[in-house]
Formats: structure tokens, C-alpha cells, sequence
């Protein structure tokens, strides 16, 4: 993630939605599996949401956090992003 997106999380308290609305996490948190990897002026943080928050998960472990402006927003109620709570960046 973006150090920026990293710094809104933080202070905000809510997983930050992405540009395209829907947010790619891994589940459980995996940095390998990010192709590349996080290069520089990019960093990994794992964070705790709302098992309901996690919508659609792969048996591969990738999984979807829908925003308020996803197309999924309306069928699922979604007014606001989750709460992203014990955030911590891996080295």
C-alpha cells in the first residue's frame, strides 16, 4: 500500500477505499503473494476488520473489501468503509 493510503488508515481508523472501489486484501495476510511485491515507497501492514466486511474470499486466499462506491455498495448496504483495527507494517 501506499504510505499515504497507510497514513489516512491510521488516522481514520477505517480501511481506506481504493481508487476502484474495491480493496484487494489477502486472508490471512500473505506478502508474498503480492506479484511484485511491495517495492520501494510501498509498504505491507496487516490490519483486523469485520468478518462481514470481507465479502467475497478465494480458496487462494485473496479477498474483497467493497466501498461505498462499488457496484456492490446497494446490494449490500455498504455506506462507509470498515474499521481497520491493530494495524501494524511488516518489515
Amino acid at each position: 500500500m501506499d504510505p499515504t493510503e497507510l497514513q489516512a488508515m491510521q488516522a481514520s481508523g477505517r480501511v481506506v477505499e481504493s481508487r476502484l472501489t474495491i480493496t484487494s486484501v489477502t486472508s490471512p495476510p500473505n506478502p508474498s503473494a503480492w506479484t511484485p511485491p511491495p517495492g520501494e515507497g510501498r509498504v505491507f501492514a496487516t490490519f483486523d476488520v469485520p468478518a462481514e466486511s470481507v465479502r467475497v474470499q478465494s480458496p487462494n486466499g485473496w479477498a474483497k473489501i467493497f466501498g461505498p462506491r462499488s457496484f456492490a455498495a446497494k446490494l449490500y448496504g455498504i455506506t462507509e468503509m470498515p474499521d481497520a483495527l491493530n494495524i501494524e507494517v511488516l518489515p
